[in-house]
């Protein structure tokens, strides 16, 4: 299993978002063509892969994520429990 992970893709969601509103320009820039998307997943899908990321901009948007959401090494041995009780 693979997870596609393309950031804005230019389909009719967006067509019909603009009847409404006004897209932010920053999707607009970034926005990619589906057939593109579909071709890489495929492709990273075959290769094994557990995620497919499609473009220069959301590769950096994952790596930029990435980086900056990493836990408290300690965190998990903070979790208190109630003598006498179960854990879960």
């Amino acid at each position: 299993m693979t997870a596609v992970c393309p950031g804005p893709v230019r389909t009719e969601f967006f067509d019909i978002a603009q009847t409404t509103g006004e897209i932010p320009l920053y999707k607009k820039l970034v926005m990619v063509d589906p057939g593109k998307v579909r071709q890489k997943a495929i492709r990273d899908s075959i290769a094994g892969r557990e995620v497919s990321v499609y473009g220069i901009w959301m590769k950096v948007f994952c790596l930029l994520e990435s980086l900056s959401s990493q836990p408290d090494p300690g965190y998990y041995g903070k979790i208190e429990y109630a003598p006498g009780k179960e854990r879960w």
